[in-house]
């Protein structure tokens, strides 16, 4: 009875008129000009401008964290608690190089916000995490402590500070609250911040983004920031942090999401899906994007999808026909003309093409257009005009949804598998791979490239695997032991120690950063351009170790181990002596397995080194695929 009332007022909160709203946002507005303790601050609390602009951007965001648009009723915006069903978080505790997840889970929300704390949370591609964003700021708002500040980080833009982007959210022109009244404003405390998608931002942008974030975790030390990103990129440091995990579904949680959109639509898809649980892969039923999309195509063909490819297959017809849950047989005619398979064709060059600007969405729809008339080019698939192709994109089909006035996929495993789908045909594309891996973009790809092991094996060996199993080979005269010789094919050639990271990028090395004012060590990272290979290279070339040699972030576990090998601001190349003295015992295995371990992104215990025979083994099986290729092409040239 109790949740039925506190549902019925939520869902009164999204009308914005109503006196429910008013009743969420006006102690905020309160409390902000009550806490106020300098003058000048004081002040300008005062000015009614300053008053409305607040009140205007409480209302706003509050308006646009209660309602989200789904692949399911893409035609509709759904009432968040109506949908949203609530993730378990794990805390990491880290201890004697290791860094794991409690065995305790807690559905996270303001009430468990503590004093001058801020928090991490990582979730894999798919858990859920920026839904989980605005349900937290919702849940924020209803609170009568805390005052909300959000921010989705792929907004922005490349000349923008992070300052800057919050103060333009409060104010448009910037005339009234600019970063230096920002700073006062959030000098009082209470705000949580929250920046969500840290690894959405574009890799322009993404180190520089971080060291603001630090900068306004150390700054405004008496408010909460939270940050969530997927784990696979170089993640800030934010001081007095706690690292939170979110866990997969089970079955009770699945079980509940697919009623949620049965409740909403008055359907039984999710009713029938679940008498279907025990013939579906358990990753579907565990991560909230694959357990939507499949009720989404069950709905569709009553059938269930038994591979990732088939899966998205799926996805994609489903979404071409226009298949809406709530509107039984409805179909939008496509304004670009294209059939089925072009319209595919056109998806799969716009995916690639966006991804390798390092991003997910647009800022307009010019920018769009833009994007799509070089995919035309690409594909050579003409659509009726590239602005009827966005449309379709937008309605017709719609993979991307308007987001505040950006255009962004409805969810960026979209996109990268479309992505993984062109280059897996593409002309040129183990030429097209390997610029790819050797530069910025082998983050933004990492997930298509593991699509592309489903999509195109045998090129997945030849573009993937066989360069990595090369260095690794070679690589034996220079150290027999094998941690050292991985961080070789990681692009890693000297460990060293600075405080100054500008100077590790002449040498290509990984190094441990030592903050000049506390002494105090900061974290590990890495040359800018490392060649980084997708996860999913490791299991096939390498060998699982269960060690003691994970860190935890932000740690001094490190500053005894490093520095029995190399001093303040010196760099030792990995092939040199004193390197392979130390190769004998634990001092390497656990830097070297910590630099791993921090690049393979591993959340357990259970990591990889390479490995002489996995790599012999790949290679063996590329030498048979081409000889069998070239016996084919001889057979069909005779044939002719």
């Amino acid at each position: 009875m109790q949740e039925k009332i506190l549902s019925s007022l939520v869902n009164e909160a999204l009308k914005p008129a109503s006196n429910v709203v008013d009743a969420l946002l006006g102690p905020k507005i309160e409390r902000i000009r009550t806490n106020a303790r300098k003058k000048e601050l004081k002040d300008r609390l005062q000015d009614s401008v300053i008053n409305e602009l607040l009140e205007n951007y409480f209302q706003k965001l509050h308006d646009r964290v209660s309602e989200i648009k789904t692949l399911v009723f893409p035609e509709q915006v759904l009432p968040l608690t109506d949908i949203y069903e609530p993730l378990s978080l794990t805390k990491m505790t880290g201890n004697n190089f290791q860094l794991k997840s409690s065995s305790e889970k807690i559905v996270f929300g303001a009430k468990d916000l503590k004093s001058n704390q801020n928090y991490l949370i990582i979730d894999s591609a798919g858990m859920g995490k920026s839904t989980f964003s605005k349900y937290l700021v919702l849940d924020i708002f209803k609170s009568t402590i805390k005052i909300p500040i959000f921010l989705e980080l792929r907004r922005i833009d490349d000349n923008e500070t992070l300052l800057g982007k919050i103060a333009k959210d409060l104010d448009e022109s910037k005339n009234d609250i600019d970063e230096n009244f920002l700073i006062l404003l959030l000098s009082q405390g209470d705000y949580v911040i929250i920046l969500d998608g840290y690894d959405e931002l574009s890799e322009n942008v993404r180190e520089k983004i971080g060291e603001q974030i630090t900068e306004l975790a150390v700054k405004c030390r008496k408010n909460n920031v939270i940050l969530t990103s997927r784990p696979e990129v170089g993640l800030p440091d934010i001081p007095k942090s706690i690292v939170y995990n979110i866990q997969p579904l089970e079955r009770k949680q699945a079980e509940s999401l697919v009623r949620r959109y049965d409740n909403y639509a008055k359907v039984d898809v999710g009713k029938r899906l679940i008498s279907q649980f025990n013939k579906v892969s358990k990753e579907f039923l565990r991560t909230p994007l694959l357990l939507v999309l499949l009720y989404k195509t069950y709905g569709y063909n009553n059938s269930i999808a038994t591979n990732v490819t088939s899966f998205y297959d799926d996805v994609y017809n489903a979404l071409y026909k226009g298949h809406d849950l709530s509107k039984a047989g409805f179909s939008r005619a496509k304004a670009s003309g294209l059939d089925q398979e072009n319209f595919r064709r056109l998806l799969q060059g716009f995916s690639f093409l966006l991804l390798t600007s390092g991003k997910y969405g647009v800022k307009s729809k010019l920018e769009g257009q833009e994007i799509i008339e070089k995919a035309i080019g690409l594909t050579l698939v003409n659509p009726s005009s590239k602005a009827n192709f966005f449309e379709d994109l937008l309605i017709s089909v719609p993979f991307l949804i308007n987001d505040g006035g950006e255009f962004r996929f409805i969810h960026k495993s979209i996109a990268e598998f479309f992505a993984a789908e062109f280059l897996a045909v593409t002309p040129e594309a183990e030429k097209k791979i390997k610029i790819i891996l050797q530069s910025k973009l082998s983050r933004t790809f990492n997930q298509s490239l593991n699509f592309l092991l489903a999509l195109n094996p045998s090129l997945f060996r030849r573009a993937i695997l066989a360069p990595a199993a090369k260095v690794y080979l070679s690589t034996k005269e220079i150290s027999k032991d094998p941690f050292t010789r991985t961080l070789y094919v990681c692009g890693i050639t000297h460990i060293g120690i600075t405080s100054q990271p500008d100077e590790t990028r002449a040498k290509g090395g990984f190094f441990a950063e030592l903050d000049s004012n506390s002494k105090k060590w900061l974290t590990f990272r890495g040359k800018e351009n490392i060649l980084k290979f997708p996860s999913s290279t490791w299991s096939f070339l390498g060998t699982p170790v269960k060690t003691d040699f994970r860190s935890t972030r932000s740690s001094t576990v490190f500053q005894k181990d490093i520095q029995e090998l190399v001093k303040m601001r010196t760099f030792i190349s990995l092939s040199s002596k004193t390197i392979t003295k130390y190769t004998n015992n634990q001092v390497v295995k656990k830097i070297g397995g910590s630099l791993i371990n921090f690049l393979q992104n591993s959340n357990g215990s259970t990591h990889w080194i390479l490995d002489d025979k996995a790599c012999k083994d790949v290679l063996k099986v590329i030498k048979e695929e081409r000889e069998a290729q070239n016996q084919l092409n001889i057979i069909i040239s005779r044939s002719k």
